[in-house]
């Protein structure tokens, strides 16, 4: 059953790819989807990358964390999400006072958006930068060649 918890679940999945730049369990050796479901219901998560684990992102790594508890009760609620990445941003060099500051990404060509703010006055599409970002990466699923995309 599908519950606002879900999405929370879901969310925290989206802040693994954001951070690590790749599909959750892309190089893992699931044959079919069933075997990866499984595994999900069983507490098997993204492994957090070396290069993402640093002093500043250990924050966002807890709250990625929380939303994908294992214990549904555990998983904080969407309001607590947003108010804890709003409270992460505002730690953001560029992000203070809650400006939109952060990168999206670390791609050469990502968009730095203080500097795109500053510029224009005005805040970038998150939204369509992000999908721009999705269609450049190879599409692949866990056999490595398609599918789940």
């Amino acid at each position: 059953m599908f519950t606002a918890k879900s999405d929370v679940y879901a969310l925290g999945i989206i802040m693994w790819e954001l951070l690590a730049r790749d599909y959750p369990f892309a190089s893992s050796n699931f044959k079919m989807a069933y075997q990866l479901e499984n595994a999900i219901r069983q507490g098997v998560r993204p492994e957090i990358p070396a290069s993402a684990q640093n002093e500043e992102s250990q924050e966002f790594i807890l709250l990625m964390q929380r939303c994908w508890s294992q214990l549904v009760s555990n998983r904080p609620t969407m309001a607590d999400v947003d108010k804890e990445l709003s409270t992460l941003l505002t730690r953001v060099p560029g992000g203070d006072e809650g400006k939109a500051g952060w990168r999206v990404g670390h791609r050469k060509g990502s968009t730095n958006q203080k500097a795109v703010v500053e510029e224009t006055g005005k805040i970038p599409n998150l939204r369509g930068e992000l999908k721009k970002q999705m269609e450049l990466r190879p599409k692949k699923g866990i056999d490595g060649v398609g599918g789940w995309r």
